[in-house]
């Protein structure tokens, strides 16, 4: 017991010391929360969400969600055209030229923007996913 608690102790420190070094980057990369309740206010003003690719429920409960949030693509444009009041959530390494999202959000490395759904209608691929901009057409 003399020798195995002060390796349990020093075990648990490191672990703390790690987490409570690494919760600031960790936050502003994986906290989903500011984007999850800017939908939630687009919902409460009567906007339809969408979500541009699969989506797992990830806004639902943080931003406490009470509608369906629609999942849309390439060739999937008629939900926008039924949904003419619509918002939609994409995820990019860059924000293209000449357009204006109504929010942005580094997430995981890349930018989660929500559009207008006239915008997505009007040109569908500013919510496509683009490449990494530091990575080369060759690294494949």
């Amino acid at each position: 017991l003399r020798q195995a608690l002060p390796l349990a102790v020093f075990g648990v420190l490191i672990v703390v010391t790690i987490h409570l070094a690494a919760q600031p980057r960790l936050k502003d990369a994986y906290d989903l929360k500011p984007l999850a309740e800017k939908l939630a206010s687009y919902e409460r003003d009567g906007y339809a969400l969408g979500h541009y690719g699969n989506y797992h429920a990830q806004f639902q409960f943080l931003g406490r969600l009470i509608g369906y949030v629609a999942e849309i693509g390439d060739g999937e444009l008629q939900w926008l055209h039924d949904n003419p009041k619509a918002k939609v959530v994409a995820y990019r390494y860059t924000v293209p030229d000449g357009v204006q999202p109504d929010y942005v959000q580094k997430f995981r490395g890349r930018l989660a923007i929500i559009w207008d759904g006239k915008q997505v209608a009007n040109d569908p691929t500013i919510a496509k996913r683009d490449a990494r901009p530091d990575k080369d057409e060759d690294d494949d």
